[in-house]
């Protein structure tokens, strides 16, 4: 089997796989807060008819403090469910890859297995959850002309994910250290010209995960 991932233009991917006729399965990100959903659904369910598989990652990492944690509020158990129960109640998505790092995460995704009809409570929880920034960049890379460093911030971005959604730090670093960046000009920068489409405070996120670079690479794990 061959398969495709994409993070972003993800329905022009999907439709790009399905017309190619060489993939038999996409990895999508796909979680209630995404941008263009109504969009992404309708490519999906192409590629189904297609008979292209669809597997959705980024499950929870839309909630707020972003999928099993995060540093200004952790998720809620009710939140996890109700992101796991929205992704696989699209008959179009066959399965999904919601990150574990703790056993007690395990325990609450398998749950959900029980049963996946959504609560009225679930679904106004997901409506809320569309008003959220949680720590899920788009890579829509909106931001890249407005920033006077030429620093790729999706890049940045997904390193503060790794770092305070998924807790893997190891992972965080690796990703800082792909982008070779000898300073980070956040640091003199007294005003941030970029403005997020996702809402984030670019600049605060940067000086956070930038720490991680003064951190002995043995000392991650």
């Amino acid at each position: 089997f061959i398969g495709v991932s994409t993070h972003q233009n993800q329905a022009e991917v999907i439709r790009a796989a399905i017309e190619s006729k060489a993939y038999d399965v996409v990895l999508a990100a796909y979680n209630p807060t995404y941008p263009n959903i109504d969009d992404l659904k309708k490519a999906i369910a192409e590629a189904v008819k297609a008979g292209v598989g669809i597997i959705g990652m980024k499950t929870v990492a839309g909630v707020v403090g972003g999928g099993f944690g995060g540093p200004a509020k952790k998720a809620s158990e009710q939140e996890i469910t109700a992101a796991i129960k929205w992704s696989l109640e699209d008959e179009n998505v066959t399965t999904i890859i919601p990150g574990w790092q703790t056993f007690d995460q395990i325990h609450s995704t398998i749950a959900v297995m029980g049963n996946l009809k959504m609560t009225l409570a679930e679904r106004s929880l997901i409506n809320n959850l569309n008003k959220k920034a949680g720590l899920l960049c788009y890579q829509c890379e909106e931001c890249l002309p407005q920033c006077p460093a030429g620093h790729h911030i999706p890049t940045l971005m997904r390193s503060y994910m790794y770092a305070h959604g998924y807790k893997n730090m190891q992972m965080a670093r690796i990703t800082l250290d792909s982008m070779n960046i000898k300073k980070i000009a956040c640091e003199d920068c007294d005003t941030c010209t970029v403005t997020c489409a996702k809402g984030f405070n670019v600049k605060e996120k940067i000086m956070d995960i930038a720490r991680l670079r003064d951190v002995p690479s043995d000392f991650l794990v």
